[in-house]
């Protein structure tokens, strides 16, 4: 699927150990209208001794009424289903929290509230600016973006579904709407794959870019590929990464 993994939560907690490890948490929308709902009640009412948080990943947004073909077609919603599902939540009675009660809550521990839902997005694609934000902005519901950060990245290229990286001007933009926006590499590469040194210029650059063009400090970085170790969760750290997002079922408890 990765094209990436699913949305992300997390944070970097330490063990007695003194090393990090990531507190994580997701669902992947992929059912449409009621079947959706269904599903994310489920699965949420199992989950209910937890009073966590439900952290919903999307990557694309497209304008087509139908669905997407090939990998796209678990990668990318269109923008009526897309609303649809928004309506069906609300109508359902999830609450909606911003990325900054989320943060709060994770800082103080304070639990979350019943049936709450954060929206978070992968690879950062111009479709949030485009479709998604102004559907979310009428609902009241602003959401966290995980920016991969160069535009020759191959989720920018995609066969059937190529869309450009986000601007400069749309992250401010929607940064100061109160949307967040974290890291999630330079070109997508699974952190596996990468040196130490190779992981410390990753994050150095995609921080840059994404503190360049939102005006605000980054903190959140989601694990492309969802491959986390200890020596990314180092190296995370020392970037100044307080929320590494990595892909689980399940809700985030505190």
């Amino acid at each position: 699927m990765d094209h990436d993994g699913q949305p992300h939560s997390g944070r970097l907690p330490r063990s007695r150990a003194g090393s990090l490890d990531p507190m994580s948490a997701y669902l992947f929308l992929l059912l449409p209208g009621l079947a959706f709902v269904l599903w994310a009640t489920a699965l949420l009412w199992a989950e209910k001794k937890k009073k966590g948080l439900c952290v919903l990943l999307y990557h694309r947004i497209h304008p087509e009424e139908g669905p997407k073909k090939g990998s796209e077609a678990l990668f990318s919603v269109s923008a009526k289903r897309f609303e649809e599902q928004l309506d069906a939540l609300l109508k359902a009675g999830y609450e909606f929290l911003s990325p900054e009660k989320v943060f709060s809550a994770l800082e103080s521990g304070e639990p979350f509230p019943d049936n709450s839902i954060l929206i978070a997005f992968d690879d950062g694609c111009d479709s949030i600016a485009t479709l998604a934000a102004p559907l979310m902005m009428n609902r009241k519901i602003t959401g966290l973006v995980f920016q991969t950060t160069h535009e020759s990245a191959f989720v920018f290229h995609l066969p059937g579904n190529p869309q450009k990286r986000c601007t400069p001007e749309q992250i401010h933009h929607l940064v100061s709407s109160g949307w967040k926006w974290g890291v999630h590499s330079v070109h997508h590469a699974p952190p596996s794959t990468l040196s130490e040194e190779e992981l410390e210029n990753d994050f150095s650059s995609s921080i840059s870019w994404v503190e360049s063009a939102s005006g605000q400090s980054v903190e959140d970085y989601a694990i492309p590929g969802n491959f986390h170790s200890g020596k990314l969760m180092e190296v995370a750290a020392r970037a100044g990464i307080k929320r590494v997002w990595s892909a689980s079922p399940g809700l985030i408890t505190l």
